[in-house]
């Protein structure tokens, strides 16, 4: 009988850990695109990548590098409280079938 619970829970931790990967990879992005914003708005005042059209695109890929790097590191923690948020959910979906 023991076994038979420890197959079903392996069975739903084999189910539901594709959609906790998912889940982490939204969740990444979402802190990317808090970074990006946040970094945007903290070079609103300076020259940092010079003036005109060319400062602002050098300044959105640089942005967007950090944001990327950031996130993936998981600096801010958004993508993490996610996952621990929403995976026990996930997990009792999978038991249920």
């Amino acid at each position: 009988m023991r076994l038979d619970g420890l197959s079903k829970a392996a069975a739903a931790a084999s189910t539901a850990a594709p959609k906790i990967a998912e889940l982490r990879k939204a969740g990444e992005g979402i802190e990317a695109m808090f970074v990006r914003q946040l970094m945007s708005e903290m070079q609103k005042g300076t020259k940092l990548f010079g003036e005109g059209q060319a400062g602002s695109v050098y300044g959105d890929l640089f942005n967007e590098a950090l944001a990327k790097q950031v996130a993936g590191r998981g600096a801010f923690g958004i993508a993490d409280m996610m996952v621990k948020q929403a995976a026990p959910r996930i997990v009792a979906e999978a038991m249920k079938k």
